[in-house]
């Protein structure tokens, strides 16, 4: 049998309602969005903690097993025992072998002689030269010759009584690039004498002098005529 339209219950809503039923409902669901935005930040920040926290106990967990376990020293009896034995044997042999040493415990006594081998050599001791050697040594007789055929006339550069002396002074002539520097002996045959050159008379011979002294060669000369 059908209803009455009396019985039938009808819903009207005004524009006004709705429009405050939708506005209410947005808060509504704004507010469930935060509080559930909230919950799952703190959910996360925590998650990533353990996460951080495992990770780090796995790395100490990984450090511990590389690094090697600590080796306990064991005292060993026989490896002492032959540590032992080994210092003993040295002992023993460094006192075999001080005394076979001769004089072993008594200190050396100072040499107060020299030793045959030193007394059967003869030390050679260097001979002076001699005025007389200088002259007739070969060199020097052909330096000679060769000024008696430029001339008779030399120049006298200084006379020595000793015989080192003359040969420092002929060396030092000669640096300047005469190869004409002989010795000429004197008469006592005590001294010698250091000249230079050959000349025909005895003004060429003055003239080259004072050149010399001009440049500093020499300081002093005299003209000697050669027999």
């Amino acid at each position: 049998m059908a209803e009455s339209p009396k019985n039938r219950l009808t819903l009207s809503f005004s524009s006004k309602e709705i429009f405050f039923s939708f506005i209410g409902i947005l808060c509504v669901s704004l507010v469930v969005f935060g509080i559930g935005f909230y919950i799952g930040s703190g959910f996360q920040d925590e998650i990533f903690n353990n996460s951080e926290k495992i990770e780090t106990r796995s790395t100490d967990k990984q450090q511990q097993l590389a690094m090697p376990a600590p080796i306990e020293e064991k005292n060993n009896p026989e490896t002492e025992q032959d540590s032992t034995d080994l210092t003993q044997k040295k002992e023993l042999s460094s006192q075999e072998e001080t005394a076979q040493s001769p004089g072993a415990g008594a200190i050396a006594s100072l040499p107060t002689e020299l030793p045959k081998t030193l007394l059967s050599e003869k030390t050679s001791v260097p001979k002076p030269l001699t005025m007389t050697e200088l002259f007739v040594d070969e060199k020097n007789l052909k330096t000679l010759a060769h000024v008696l055929e430029s001339g008779s006339f030399t120049l006298r550069l200084g006379t020595f009584a000793k015989a080192e002396a003359a040969v420092e002074e002929k060396k030092r002539v000669e640096k300047f690039g005469f190869p004409s520097v002989f010795f000429c002996p004197q008469e006592d045959s005590l001294s010698v004498s250091v000249c230079l050159g050959g000349f025909e008379k005895e003004e060429t011979a003055h003239k080259f002098a004072s050149k010399l002294q001009a440049k500093s060669v020499i300081q002093q000369y005299h003209i000697q005529k050669l027999n």
